[in-house]
């Protein structure tokens, strides 16, 4: 069937206009491609009859545009997905897509947002500015009422949290907080104590936040601190518009400090409030779960539980330890063990961590013979233990008269307790600072009787 016999007189007529517009327009761009290579209009009627025959002209033009105007459309669909990333947007913009395809320009990008600001590192006067208004004292009082000990701790929050170190607290009845302003608090609850790490949360029940904000250098330093923060968030703050005014020390638990890194540890050595002393970190330990920072950073006794600070002003860790054989061997506590043990908030009562945390020791748990014209001793030794109370007592027995000479001699063999001849009992209740101590039995003036001594006596102290 002849194709044509299928379609209307319209059709046809409008298929050969068609076709005859595609090869006028073939035939003009050869004439352009013609002029631009030089040649002369003869010339170009020449190459134009030779590429294009009289009956095969419109497929000839067919094969030659065809590839052409799929790689045209092919760069025009690369050139606007380009546009669009750059833009972000879906929608194609005429404008300047067209602009960068006939000038050869890219469109302008969107400005890159600024990158914040890394912080920057203090001075140690800066440090110390900052931080020695969130300094406490912490005192530590037994049932008697009588001050025990003494040692150093932090603001954490400004709801009244303080961290120090658990042996500062050790065998506490009650405890004092000194603030950097003079303030007094005292408090008889923890938010939880960690005798492996070392540390102590003490929890100031009538705290007001802010408090330690009143004095002058306390107001100097938040004032400094707020104006860092503003600067490096690129604006600056108004009346109309206050920055809150820090309350605490920041404690960063993922604190990574490095061998060589300047360190600033403050406390109160000996009581010497607001004492401030500059290190490096010279070690980095793990002893089983517990990491301690080693530092040249001074530590004195009375400077427990102060905070070691970064060179950013933030809490690394809790100052706890000091070798005197050695020089400038100190020990901190790492921050992380701070963290974890405010975050688990048990609280606890004074009363509760004094029966948690009572040992009772047997000293002597065996009967003694004492030979005649002979002295026999018992030794203990009391380590570095809160309110060590060697307590109890002991018959005599065997032999005429039934009396020995008891003695109790510590450290340095200096003489504690005399007890003279005791006859058939006795008894010991007597408060020890660390050190060896030993207990003397003395038979001596007994020319032929042997003496047995039955004890029963306990060394009481906190883990």
């Amino acid at each position: 069937m002849n194709p044509s016999s299928i379609l209307t007189d319209e059709e046809r007529q409008r298929i050969e206009n068609d076709e005859r517009k595609r090869i006028a327009e073939e035939e003009y761009r050869a004439e352009i491609r013609a002029r631009l290579s030089g040649a002369t209009p003869q010339e170009t009627n020449e190459r134009l009859n030779a590429a294009v025959g009289p009956t095969g002209r419109s497929a000839s033009r067919r094969r030659v545009w065809a590839p052409l105007a799929v790689a045209a459309i092919l760069v025009f669909g690369g050139i606007l997905a380009v546009n669009l990333l750059r833009n972000g947007s879906t929608t194609a913009k005429a404008t300047p897509l067209s602009k960068s395809v006939t000038s050869g320009t890219t469109p302008d990008a969107p400005e890159a947002s600024p990158l914040p600001k890394p912080p920057e590192k203090l001075t140690t006067a800066e440090i110390a500015n900052r931080a020695t208004p969130f300094v406490v004292v912490v005192e530590n009082f037994n049932g008697d009422g009588q001050k025990t000990g003494q040692g150093s701790g932090y603001l954490y929050s400004s709801d009244g949290i303080v961290i120090t170190n658990y042996h500062v607290v050790r065998g506490a009845s009650s405890i004092v907080v000194k603030t950097h302003s003079g303030s007094e608090y005292r408090t008889d609850a923890l938010l939880g104590y960690d005798i492996a790490a070392d540390v102590a949360a003490l929890k100031l029940q009538s705290f007001q936040g802010g408090e330690s904000q009143q004095s002058q250098s306390a107001g100097t330093a938040a004032q400094r601190l707020v104006d860092q923060l503003a600067e490096s968030a690129g604006r600056t703050t108004t009346a109309s518009q206050p920055d809150p005014t820090p309350q605490a020390l920041t404690t960063d638990p993922l604190a990574q400090v490095e061998v060589g890194d300047r360190v600033v540890a403050i406390g109160a050595p000996l009581g010497l409030e607001s004492t401030v002393s500059e290190g490096i970190v010279s070690a980095i330990r793990d002893y089983g779960a517990t990491r301690v920072i080693q530092t040249t950073a001074s530590i004195s006794p009375g400077s427990s539980g102060g905070p070691l600070l970064n060179e950013y002003g933030k809490v690394v860790g809790v100052t706890t330890a000091t070798t005197q054989s050695g020089q400038n061997l100190n020990f901190v506590i790492a921050s992380k063990h701070i963290v974890r043990l405010v975050s688990q908030s048990r609280l606890v009562s004074l009363s509760e961590m004094l029966t948690e945390t009572l040992v009772a020791e047997p000293i002597g748990e065996t009967t003694i013979s004492v030979p005649s014209r002979q002295a026999t001793t018992l030794q203990f030794t009391v380590a570095q233990q809160q309110g060590a109370l060697l307590q109890g007592s002991y018959t005599v027995s065997g032999g005429g008269g039934r009396d020995v000479g008891v003695w109790l001699v510590g450290p340095n063999n200096n003489l504690i307790v005399n007890s003279g001849r005791v006859s058939g009992f006795g008894q010991f209740r007597q408060k020890l600072s660390p050190g060896r101590y030993t207990i003397v039995f003395d038979n001596r003036f007994s020319m032929f009787s042997a003496k047995s001594i039955s004890p029963d006596l306990k060394l009481t102290y906190y883990r």
